[in-house]
Parts: structure tokens; C-alpha cells; sequence
């Protein structure tokens, strides 16, 4: 057998390390430019409303639109503001597991809280976090007791980023906040403690100059009224608020649109309609432009198939349930 002059034994070593460190790379994405994907009051809405003319809504359309607009070059973000839990009762327990189980199938990593995701107490939000991967934030949300913030106060999405050797480098740090206000408190049932809440502008402007330093977007999601909304856009070191409570788009806006040197978008109801935001930064990571618009899940829209299994395996659990009786207080074991 003829022997391999040792030199060449260097030069495949050094072939077989590029292969490696190739096998390794992915190289980050364009972070001029975010494309951020965003609803609101779903209250564990799986399927298209009964909407008698072109009924619209829907995890599995919600899911595919997202797949097919989701460009290949920019980094994304997936956005909730809450109300993602269902109604108190058996049914909208399961609704609101199988709700979680598709979002996190579409790559929701951070939701807001609003007042109704406390139907089944906090250790319910809890229990998803600990299953699906969510960050659930509350800026203003704190123990009425120990005024110890009940969830996160704050959440730090590193977005469109490159990895080496499983190590991340590159991409956009966005900075999630999100807010009630006082004039909602969180339904919280009677055998759970009850929340406090913050003033809200006073929680954005402490944890916004906290985190700003380290992101190159602050986003406040604000289960809000409209003055909350205006007050929140103006406030230095926010990019963007997303309203998490459906209003009436006030005239002389627009459904995503820039006011002054921040962004407003609004979320449809029970998110029968996906918002879209496209936003462009300069060289020193500043934001110069955010556009987009609320679009409807409506019924010519395709469906992703394996979110359409999910709901198709919540109708038989519904289904299979038994007289409803007592609410169900734990969450389903897994």
C-alpha cells in the first residue's frame, strides 16, 4: 500500500476542518431591514369565525401566511400582545393548550398578557412557558402581595443572527415590552393571588432605559386605550407599539403607520387578521421607516397542514369531553 506523503495528511486535515466549520455556519441576515408579524385577542379562536359571509380567521391560515410572506433574507419577529387564552371553561381549556401548541409550531417566542389570559391563573402561563418555549412579559403586572413582577418584565429577541460552531453572532436585538392599562385589571380567578398594576408610561420609560442599551428596537405591546397609545408613542427610546386591545383606528391614522419618530400599529379582533410590518434602519441601527397593514385571514387563503391537524385533533378532544361541569384547574398533564 502506498503511503500518503505526510504533507497531504495536513492539507485533508485542513479540507475536513473547512467541511466542519462550513457544516457549522450560517451567516446573519440583512439587519437593515425587519419584517415583524403581530396579533392580538385570538381568546383561543382556532378556527375561522361563523362569519355567515367570508368567514375569516384561523391558526392554519394565520400559519401559512406567515410561512409564504416570510422572506428568506430579513430577520423576523412573531408578535402577541394576549388575550390569547380562552374562556373559563372546560372546552376553552383544551382550545387554549392546542392555541399554544400552534403557535409555537409558527414560532412565537414572546407574548404580551392581557386581562383575559388569566382564566385559568398564572401557573396555567406558567405551565406554557415551561412547555412551549414562550416568554410571557408584563412590564406593569406585579403581585398584589409581594409587588414582585409575576411574569418577566421584559424580554430581549435576538433576531436574523448568524451561528458558528452552534454560537450566535449578528442579527437585530429586539427589546419586547408590554403594558395594561389600569383601567382593565386582569381577571384572575378567586383561588389565585390577585395582581397589582403598575402605572404603565412609569413601567415603559424604567424598563425601556433599562434594556435600550442593550437592543437596537424597543417594542411596547399595549393592551391600552387610544391616549395610552399616543402617550406611549411619543415617550424617547420606543420604536414601536403594537395596540394589543382591538380600538377603532382613530382618523388621520393608518393601520401601521409611523407617528413622529415611532411607529403605531393596531391588531384586528380575535385575530381574524394578521398585522405586517416592514421596517427599514440606517447604518447606526435607527429606525427610518415602518410600514405595513392589517391583512385578513379570510377564506381563499390556504391553510398550513400540520396546524390544520392540531385543530382537527382539538375538535375530538372537545369532542370527547365530558357533562362540563366544574372548571378543570390544573393544566393537562403531558
Amino acid at each position: 500500500m502506498r503511503r500518503v506523503p505526510g504533507r497531504w495528511w495536513i492539507v485533508l486535515g485542513v479540507v475536513a476542518a473547512i467541511a466542519v466549520f462550513s457544516s457549522t455556519l450560517s451567516l446573519p441576515q440583512d439587519t437593515s431591514r425587519l419584517f415583524i408579524f403581530f396579533t392580538a385577542t385570538a381568546h383561543a379562536n382556532l378556527e375561522p369565525c361563523g362569519c355567515p359571509v367570508n368567514p375569516s380567521g384561523g391558526v392554519s391560515r394565520r400559519a401559512a401566511f406567515i410561512r409564504s410572506h416570510t422572506p428568506p433574507d430579513t430577520p423576523v419577529l412573531l408578535l402577541d400582545g394576549g388575550d390569547v387564552v380562552g374562556p373559563p371553561t372546560p372546552e376553552g381549556l383544551i382550545r387554549s393548550e392546542f392555541m399554544f401548541r400552534a403557535m409555537e409550531e409558527m414560532g412565537n417566542s414572546v407574548l404580551g398578557l392581557g386581562a383575559r389570559d388569566f382564566s385559568f391563573g398564572p401557573d396555567f402561563l406558567r405551565f406554557a412557558e415551561e412547555h412551549y418555549g414562550f416568554t410571557f412579559v408584563g412590564t406593569n403586572l406585579l403581585s398584589s402581595r409581594t409587588r414582585a413582577h409575576l411574569f418577566a418584565p421584559y424580554a430581549i429577541a435576538r433576531v436574523g443572527g448568524g451561528r458558528v460552531l452552534g454560537i450566535p453572532f449578528g442579527g437585530l436585538r429586539v427589546g419586547v415590552l408590554s403594558v395594561m392599562g389600569k383601567d382593565l385589571v386582569p381577571f384572575i380567578p378567586d383561588t389565585w393571588e390577585p395582581a397589582f398594576l403598575l402605572d404603565p408610561l412609569v413601567a415603559v420609560r424604567t424598563f425601556s432605559k433599562r434594556i435600550r442599551s442593550q437592543c437596537d428596537l424597543v417594542v411596547v405591546l399595549a393592551y391600552t386605550d387610544q391616549n395610552l397609545l399616543d402617550s406611549l408613542v411619543s415617550m424617547p427610546g420606543v420604536d414601536v407599539v403594537i395596540a394589543a386591545r382591538t380600538l377603532n383606528v382613530p382618523p388621520g391614522y393608518t393601520n401601521v403607520g409611523m407617528r413622529g419618530k415611532a411607529a403605531l400599529a393596531y391588531t384586528g379582533y380575535e385575530a381574524r387578521r394578521i398585522g405586517v410590518m416592514h421596517v427599514r434602519l440606517d447604518s447606526s441601527r435607527n429606525m427610518t421607516e415602518a410600514r405595513g397593514d392589517l391583512i385578513a385571514l379570510s377564506e381563499n387563503l390556504p391553510e398550513d397542514e400540520t396546524v390544520r391537524a392540531m385543530v382537527q385533533e382539538s375538535r375530538r378532544a372537545v369532542a370527547a369531553l365530558p357533562n362540563p361541569g366544574s372548571l378543570q384547574k390544573e393544566p393537562p398533564a403531558q
